[in-house]
């Protein structure tokens, strides 16, 4: 009597396919372990590397960033019989979107203003980003910025690839000045009387009475011997005011 071994059927390749050209590490694996001795070793002979060894049940691929269609390969040496079984897929590898944002470089403004930036690209899904954290509902094409940060959008393709754009935007903010008053005297002020007020420095100001400019008051004290609302609107150096 002969025992014949029957090798299990060849294995399927399991991974992402259609992959992204994104230059990075795409896992691939096999559908069943069909045995812990049995060996399993993957190449790729038409382009891509593989990171790492290529022996194992899982393996780990960089496509590049040529759109193209690439054949990856796994043989299974089956232990109890030495025979060998192999499975090749051929993986479509698609551009990834391109995405710019405007303006470019890096801005400031005053706390509580915005800036607002826009992203140009084809894709289906944007989604904004500050210091690489996503923003919860900002996934328009225009985004209005009013937190410190590197901003950045993501932008997503029908296909599932996505990427973001090639430089990001550096927004600061700067805190409004803080602006209080002292008087010469104790107020309210009596019949006849004067005061001076005095505010915070800057390099501009200018004070109101009753919500209208005082004529030619734009030092960083005022005399006031009439009754009403006194304001002070200062103008700091990052012309926050």
């Amino acid at each position: 009597t002969q025992i014949v071994g029957v090798d299990p059927p060849a294995n399927t390749i399991i991974g992402q396919n259609p992959a992204c050209a994104l230059g990075q590490d795409v896992p691939y694996t096999i559908q069943n372990n069909n045995s812990p001795a049995n060996t399993y070793t993957w190449t790729i002979p038409g382009g891509g590397t593989i990171d790492g060894s290529n022996i194992g049940d899982t393996v780990l691929v960089d496509w590049g960033s040529n759109p193209n269609q690439y054949p990856i390969t796994v043989t299974e040496a089956v232990e109890a019989t030495g025979c060998e079984t192999m499975d090749t897929t051929i993986i479509s590898l698609d551009t990834v979107p391109v995405v710019t944002i405007s303006p470019t470089g890096s801005g400031t403004v005053c706390d509580g203003d915005s800036v607002q930036l826009s992203a140009t690209g084809s894709g289906a899904a944007f989604q904004w980003q500050v210091n690489g954290n996503p923003v919860p509902g900002a996934t328009g094409s225009n985004f209005f910025a009013q937190d410190s940060g590197f901003v950045n959008v993501l932008l997503t393709d029908a296909s599932g690839c996505a990427d973001t754009a090639a430089n990001s935007v550096e927004l600061i903010v700067n805190p409004l000045p803080d602006v209080t008053f002292t008087t010469s005297i104790p107020l309210p002020l009596c019949q006849g009387q004067s005061v001076t007020i005095t505010a915070p420095d800057g390099p501009s100001k200018q004070w109101y009475r009753n919500g209208i400019p005082v004529p030619s008051a734009t030092n960083q004290s005022l005399l006031v011997s009439q009754p009403g609302f006194y304001n002070y609107l200062l103008t700091d150096a990052n012309t926050c005011t």
